[in-house]
């Protein structure tokens, strides 16, 4: 397995170079708001993995490894519009939940 750090830009260059293509990738981004701004400039996916945001002040942490702020729930929502599913599993042994169900049950969705 080949690793590279890359920035937002440089993820969706590499996307769209044909040298690339057909290539299997897992891309790892620092927050919703990454996610969102890569599907938005067409990267697709088959689904958004929530493996784990740490707390801050100001968040509201909605499962034992995931906190979110309004930000984050805004990137949330806006990629599920997308029709892109979002799954809630910090490990690969953890089990899968809906990530939108556990924002609505924790009452962060209106």
């Amino acid at each position: 397995m080949r690793t590279n750090v890359l920035t937002v830009e440089r993820t969706v260059r590499v996307y769209w170079n044909p040298d690339y293509a057909g290539m299997r990738t897992m891309i790892v981004v620092e927050s919703p708001m990454d996610a969102l701004r890569l599907l938005r400039e067409g990267v697709r996916v088959k689904e958004v993995n929530v493996g784990g945001v740490t707390y801050r002040k100001g968040m509201t942490q909605v499962s034992e490894a995931v906190s979110v702020d309004d930000e984050h729930v805004a990137a949330y929502r806006a990629i599920h519009e997308l029709g892109v599913p979002l799954t809630l599993q910090q490990v690969p042994s953890s089990s899968r939940q809906d990530m939108m169900a556990t924002l609505k049950e924790k009452g962060m969705l209106r």
